[in-house]
């Protein structure tokens, strides 16, 4: 433990530790680096079946013809850039990016799902 000092006593067998550590002073994790322990595996998987979707959606939409899927490849370029955005300006740790977004993602499917009567 680094700078561990007792703060408080909190009860008859309980005490409040407070850590000073110096890895703290940048909240920004570092970027992964790639290889079965870095999740070099699931994230390769992972992004090979976004281009698989992606270029299957492109095709539909491009070679058949299939225009009413416009709004899904517009989503897909909106939610690819929040990820971009939540990573870049707020923070690079996935869980956070993925919960964000996430929320983001289930915001305005809900939204987009309310109809205002007049």
């Amino acid at each position: 433990m680094v700078g561990a000092e007792p703060s408080e006593r909190c009860g008859a067998d309980v005490q409040l530790i407070v850590r000073h550590d110096e890895s703290t002073t940048n909240p920004m994790p570092p970027h992964r680096a790639g290889g079965a322990a870095g999740g070099g595996d699931t994230s390769a998987f992972f992004a090979a079946t976004l281009v698989l979707w992606a270029v299957s959606v492109g095709f539909e939409i491009g070679v058949r013809g299939r225009r009413e899927l416009a709004p899904v490849a517009a989503g897909f370029a909106f939610f690819q850039a929040a990820n971009a955005a939540v990573r870049t300006a707020v923070s690079r740790d996935p869980l956070f990016v993925n919960t964000a977004v996430s929320l983001l993602h289930s915001s305005l499917t809900s939204a987009s799902g309310i109809r205002f009567s007049p």
